[in-house]
């Protein structure tokens, strides 16, 4: 009645925390969508069995939580919240980007010639970069390069300015 693949996860479940918990558990939800409603009992029987397993403690309650909403009927991870979860990746990612790649430009007087060598060196397009300019004197301010990570408002923002 129960997938193996779920009795192999049940198993290893004890070790994961966290988000890959949770994300284990979204596969639970996968299968509980599928299978007749009596395996929802043997299902959450084996959450409830690897909590038991589980040394720690946040774990542990979570699993429990999770045979407790399988057993009422409902699902056993959390629903995923994918904007929360951008703008944590997001967030992260540009903390990174800024001291991995960016090599100190973002907020730095760089010339423009250093700017576009920059975007070549960097795989950027020059249609993914914009710039901004000096409307007294012609010249340009300051760049700012737009990658695109996914989706239409999955984009980051760095910006250079030019002396």
């Amino acid at each position: 009645m129960v997938p193996s693949v779920l009795q192999q996860i049940a198993e290893v479940l004890p070790q994961f925390r966290g988000a890959d918990l949770e994300s284990q558990l979204q596969t639970f939800d996968i299968f509980l969508g599928m299978l007749p409603a009596g395996a929802r009992a043997v299902i959450a029987g084996m959450l409830r069995a690897a909590a038991g397993r589980t040394e720690d403690a946040v774990s542990r309650a979570r699993i429990e939580e999770a045979a407790i909403s399988v057993a009422m009927g409902e699902r056993a991870a959390a629903p995923y919240d994918h904007e929360a979860a951008m703008r944590e990746y997001r967030a992260e990612h540009a903390a990174n980007f800024a001291a991995a790649q960016v090599g100190g430009m973002v907020g730095r007087k760089v010339s423009e010639v250093e700017f576009r060598n920059w975007i070549g060196r960097t795989g950027v397009r020059q249609a993914d970069a914009k710039h901004w300019v000096d409307a007294e004197t012609g010249r340009v301010v300051a760049w700012m390069v737009v990658r695109y990570l996914g989706g239409e408002e999955d984009v980051d923002y760095y910006v250079a300015a030019i002396g």
